[in-house]
């Protein structure tokens, strides 16, 4: 039977997207559209309904939630802010006590998550439904900068491995798929000029690559020569400089979102602002300060603690996501969309702090930025092991200036960074990506969380 599903898999992955993912997938974005507008006090009904569903479903099939719930007296919805929060910890500890004993086995779909933040998470969810479900609610999103599933091409710099091919072009899904693992600025020419010759509409891209080829844009006035509708980004931290520096080059609109592999919320920003409406039909989300006490007023930062309504082999009830956010100031919108809406989306936010000799915090957000010092680098690196120690690992370009360029990354980094912090240049000829093709611009060694606490 496994064997079957495989062949099976490779025969619907030859369908062009998005048939190969089936009935699910227009049955999801029928679903979708018909509660994009609904009011607030309607998607409450139907939130709790949903969320009710789950707390009974978990009850009767996941060996840890009936425990659990026992434990807390949990009978119902009622008392859903009892649920005690369900940590990364916790679930590696308890995964295949959490996992439902109804599905069939063979449906048992593996994931990882992108190890960003560490080590890599396993996820298990529905073989069938899950993709299906999800590529609903991402074309759904993406609607919003124009996207057509039928007809829209994209340019996917994300976690292709290609072995040594840059890139290969998949007819069916009109995806034009680059070797994340084998890019560097130098091959950022040949990227466009493919490009140029599909005329390609969209670019999918990790912030990093999307960064990378905007400098190439600019330092060697090699241009896309076409309109691009938009810059879809997601999986990294965006920073503001980034996001600025990117849409100037590149002239057209980033397009951020945020979610993750446990498929427990999803979030993207509106169309006519950098607000990220949240889907309520994605899962049911709540923002905690660190006593785990619920957040509700805008412009306070808390952790993402989600539900999910998509996994049905593994339920995430109030999960700690470890990513942070705010509300947004206001609960309206110019595109009538009745979501909650949140901003500053920071991922792993204390994977991203730098931590000075005093215990003083810097922000990953406020160091990094868009500046003629990063001229002529083709990557770069902040790595910390010790308190008030911060290394700037540098790949260098063949223009780099090493006499004109290290005093002005000094002079600029050490306002950032203040007298608490020594900071040391190191030249290496490769920055390794995370097995997901992305690039962590700090790697952070210290426990931030006993050093805040």
């Amino acid at each position: 039977m496994a064997k079957n599903l495989k062949i099976l898999n490779k025969i619907i992955n030859l369908l062009p997207d998005p048939y190969k993912f089936g009935p699910l997938f227009f049955i999801q974005l029928r679903e979708l559209n018909r509660t994009e507008f609904l009011t607030p006090k309607e998607i409450e009904k139907e939130q709790n309904k949903k969320l009710a569903q789950l707390l009974a479903y978990s009850k009767k099939y996941s060996p840890y939630y009936q425990k659990l719930f026992k434990q807390n007296k949990i009978e119902g919805l009622k008392d859903f802010d009892k649920i005690p929060f369900l940590t990364k910890k916790i679930y590696d500890q308890n995964r295949d006590q959490i996992l439902v004993k109804n599905l069939n086995r063979l449906f048992k779909n593996t994931v990882t998550t992108g190890g960003t933040s560490g080590k890599q998470t396993i996820i298990y969810n529905n073989y069938l439904s899950s993709a299906s479900k999800e590529w609903a609610f991402i074309c759904k999103l993406w609607q919003r900068v124009g996207y057509n599933p039928f007809k829209s091409k994209r340019v996917v710099i994300r976690n292709d491995v290609l072995g040594k091919k840059l890139f290969e072009y998949n007819k069916n899904s009109r995806t034009l798929n680059i070797n994340a693992f084998n890019i560097s600025f130098d091959k950022m020419g040949k990227i466009i000029d493919i490009i140029n010759k599909s005329k390609i509409e969209y670019l999918h891209l990790y912030p990093s690559s999307a960064y990378l080829l905007a400098k190439y844009i600019e330092l060697k006035n090699h241009k896309i020569n076409h309109k691009i509708k938009a810059i879809l980004c997601s999986s990294e931290n965006l920073y503001k400089d980034q996001r600025k520096f990117i849409e100037k080059m590149l002239n057209t609109r980033v397009f951020s979102w945020y979610g993750h592999s446990e498929q427990c919320v999803l979030a993207g920003e509106c169309e006519f602002s950098n607000y990220y409406h949240i889907f309520p039909e994605y899962g049911y989300v709540e923002l905690v300060d660190k006593n785990g006490k619920i957040i509700k007023e805008p412009n306070k930062q808390g952790e993402i603690v989600a539900t999910s309504f998509i996994n049905n082999i593994t339920p995430f009830i109030r999960y700690k996501t470890g990513d942070f956010a705010e509300y947004a100031e206001t609960t309206s919108c110019r595109c009538r969309r009745n979501y909650k809406m949140i901003k500053n989306i920071i991922g792993r936010w204390k994977g991203e702090l730098f931590v000075g000799r005093n215990k003083n915090f810097v922000s990953m957000t406020a160091v990094n930025e868009h500046s003629e010092i990063f001229n002529n680098i083709e990557r770069y690196q902040f790595f910390q092991e010790k308190v008030g120690e911060v290394t700037l690992n540098i790949m260098k370009t063949k223009d780099y200036n090493e006499k004109t360029q290290e005093p002005l990354i000094y002079k600029r980094l050490k306002q950032k960074f203040g007298k608490d912090f020594d900071l040391k240049i190191k030249y290496v000829k490769k920055i390794p990506l995370t097995v997901s093709g992305k690039h962590k611009y700090l790697i952070q060694k210290l426990d931030v969380d006993k050093l805040i606490g």
